[in-house]
């Protein structure tokens, strides 16, 4: 099978670790792998076949570094993954330069920036028939009965958990309030949160997976199993239907304990767990390169009661470069 050759920006994010393991081992073929970043000490690298640092993406330096990089190592395909990026990309909509354009996997700009819109998600969805938490006008709107509360920013951004709040109590929320002050203030449903990573063409779903995210660390799922899609069939329908343009991304669902499905959010990018969907038979990197070099999209099985514990591995360079990582010296 011939390989894909693929960059992968922004090595640093967890969707780039995915990517890159995704073509490191689920992929055939003999893939070539490169990876760019602001610093060369970034982990991932160590899978890839060539690092490069490149300047911050709103430099104007950025995309000639990129377009160097790009006819150097022949890339066909090219994965931005940092939020902050695809947010800079998309608000310069047509204003990319039209190779990037024709290579990078990248929703719609107009699908971007309204995903990233939560209250004015929240409000489609709720149009459409869909659940949301109940959202306050105002600190001051929060009843006892209300509680826990959840405060958080109205437009996501990378390493938007550090600014989320979970409040349990009125001298708490008092104690915050100028802090919270513009954030989306809702109440926090009690049940199980939901990861559903799909994939769509032309207002059509191609494949979709879901999976619990049993226990959270920093915004980011480090435990979790893959479950039947077809009771998150629903969720899917009304993303598409809102957001009609949309390719690909990642649904967040809390269901509560009478079985009712509450939308979180709606994440237009590939999400950290992507390797969890990947392995279960959903590798949305591979499906989007094929669909970005016009090759037919193979049908997928996605396989339930997949468990996955994600953990950290340590990596070792010496002063001569050689890096290595523990595990593949205790093989």
């Amino acid at each position: 099978m011939k390989g894909y050759r693929v960059l992968v920006c922004s090595a640093g994010t967890s969707p780039a670790l995915g990517i890159v393991k995704c073509y490191r081992w689920l992929v055939g073929g003999t893939n070539h792998i490169v990876t760019s970043d602001l610093v060369a000490d970034v982990g991932v690298s160590i899978y890839s076949d060539k690092h490069y640092v490149v300047p911050q993406y709103s430099s104007p330096q950025y995309f000639p570094a990129l377009q160097e990089i790009i006819q150097k190592e022949r890339i066909q395909v090219v994965y931005p993954t940092h939020l902050d990026e695809i947010l800079y990309l998309s608000q310069l909509g047509e204003g990319l330069p039209k190779w990037y354009r024709e290579l990078a996997v990248l929703n719609p700009p107009e699908m971007v920036l309204s995903a990233n819109n939560k209250p004015a998600i929240n409000a489609l969805w709720e149009q459409s028939g869909g659940l949301v938490p109940k959202a306050f006008a105002s600190a001051s709107d929060v009843k006892d009965s209300d509680f826990p509360v959840i405060a958080k920013p109205p437009n996501g951004a990378s390493r938007g958990y550090e600014n989320i709040y979970r409040i349990d109590k009125r001298a708490v929320l008092e104690a915050i309030e100028d802090r919270i002050a513009g954030m989306l203030v809702q109440q926090c449903v009690i049940g199980t949160e939901h990861s559903i990573d799909f994939v769509a063409e032309s207002g059509t779903l191609v494949s979709v997976c879901a999976r619990t995210r049993s226990r959270v660390e920093a915004g980011l799922s480090v435990l979790g199993t893959t479950i039947s899609a077809k009771d998150f069939v629903h969720v899917v329908e009304i993303t598409l239907k809102i957001l009609p343009h949309i390719s690909f991304g990642n649904i967040q669902i809390m269901r509560d304990e009478s079985g009712r499905d509450y939308l979180i959010e709606i994440n237009p990018k590939l999400p950290g767990t992507l390797i969890h969907s990947a392995a279960a038979g959903l590798n949305m990197p591979l499906i989007l390169a094929d669909m970005k070099l016009g090759n037919a999209v193979q049908p997928v099985s996605v396989t339930s009661g997949l468990h996955r514990m994600r953990y950290h591995d340590e990596i070792f360079w010496s002063n001569n470069g050689n890096r290595w990582a523990l595990r593949d010296r205790l093989r």
